[in-house]
């Protein structure tokens, strides 16, 4: 993520919950357990806002985008 060079207000950089991601998903309980067993940790890197960007939020009929995320996800080093 450094390679962006994105402005520091920007930074947010904290840890996801895998839960949160397998809930959101509804997963099934095959795929929680791949989940858990292969991925490390999930991080929540950037988060740009109209507030920290002036970037305008998009609005339509169908679609709606206030923030952009940016997330890094580790997966499970075997090799160790």
């Amino acid at each position: 993520m450094r390679y962006f060079n994105f402005p520091k207000e920007w930074i947010n950089s904290r840890n996801i919950p895998k839960e949160a991601l397998y809930k959101a998903l509804d997963a099934d309980e095959k795929l929680k357990k791949i989940f858990i067993e292969n991925v490390d940790r999930i991080r929540l890197e950037y988060l740009i806002t109209n507030k920290n960007s002036n970037i305008e939020n998009y609005i339509s009929e169908n679609e709606k985008y206030e923030e952009i995320h940016f997330v890094t996800t580790q997966l499970v080093d075997y090799k160790k």
